[in-house]
Order: structure tokens, then C-alpha cells, then sequence
């Protein structure tokens, strides 16, 4: 009896475990959209009314400002670590019970399951990948508008100061 009833602890206890990650991943996955409909909402406010506000939980390094490409880029990625999360639970709950527990069938359906978010996740990453590279050719055309814009602000001062010597030599 004493055997029985540590077993089935034991058991139980490996059956929580694989609940509790695929809770992680669930609740990953709800964050991802919460976190996506907020920084959406901020990129559009910060576009509109030409404010700076920072992303919720951005990622990548310090504080971010809400774009809709940051935002999408946050999205893909918490939505990868979500799926691959619950890739996870459906390996563990695999490993978890016993094979007599299972049926052909339903190990297909684990297998066509488990198959699919993994390819979900891969997708996401590549378009992730992409995302960053559009954030990253978006921020060069920044810096070059920047530039520009630095050297027409010294080109105006140039000429201010050349019709001020201009002036100053007709006195």
C-alpha cells in the first residue's frame, strides 16, 4: 500500500510538472498579445501626437521607443518562446506517462501537435529575423536623415555668418 501510494505521488507530481509548463507557455503567449495590443496602441499615440513613448517590456537593450516594428518584433518573439514552450510541456507529458498509456493514435496526434509548433515557432524566428533587419535599415535611413539634416543646419550657419561678414565689410 505504501508503495502504491508513493508511486502514485510520484506520478502525480510529473503530472503537475507538465501542467505547470504548459501553463508558463499559455501564459506566455496571453503577455505576448496583452503586451502587443498596448505597445501597438503607444506606437500609434507617439505617431499621431509625435510623443516618445517607451515600449512596455521592450526587448533588446534599455528602453525602447513603442514602434510598430518593435512592437511586431516583440510579438514574434514572445509568441516563439511561447510555442516553444509548450513544445516543451508536450515532450514532457510524453516522457511523463507510461507507454501503455498511450495508443498509436494519440501519439500521432502529440507528434502532429507538437510538429506543428515547433514549425509555428521556426516561421516566427524568420520573420523575427526579418523584422529586426527592418528595424535595422530603418534606423540607418534615420541616422542618414539626421546627418543630412546636421549638415544643411551647418551650411545655413555658413551663409549666416558670410552675409553677416558681407554686411559688416559694407559698413
Amino acid at each position: 500500500m505504501t508503495i502504491r501510494f508513493v508511486f502514485g505521488m510520484h506520478t502525480l507530481a510529473r503530472h503537475a510538472g507538465v501542467q505547470y509548463v504548459e501553463l508558463l507557455g499559455i501564459l506566455t503567449l496571453l503577455t505576448a498579445a496583452v503586451l502587443c495590443c498596448l505597445n501597438m496602441a503607444m506606437s500609434i499615440l507617439n505617431k499621431q501626437n509625435g510623443w516618445n513613448m517607451n515600449m512596455i517590456l521592450g526587448t533588446g537593450e534599455g528602453k525602447r521607443k513603442a514602434t510598430m516594428i518593435a512592437t511586431r518584433l516583440q510579438l514574434g518573439t514572445l509568441t516563439a518562446m511561447g510555442l516553444n514552450i509548450l513544445v516543451v510541456s508536450d515532450v514532457l507529458e510524453t516522457l511523463t506517462k507510461s507507454s501503455d498509456d498511450y495508443e498509436w493514435a494519440a501519439l500521432g496526434k502529440i507528434g502532429a501537435i507538437a510538429a506543428f509548433r515547433t514549425a509555428l515557432a521556426y516561421f516566427l524566428g524568420l520573420e523575427v529575423h526579418e523584422v529586426m533587419e527592418e528595424e535595422k535599415q530603418e534606423a540607418e535611413h534615420d541616422h542618414e536623415r539626421v546627418i543630412a539634416a546636421e549638415q544643411h543646419h551647418q551650411q545655413q550657419q555658413q551663409r549666416t555668418k558670410q552675409h553677416a561678414a558681407t554686411a559688416n565689410k559694407k559698413d
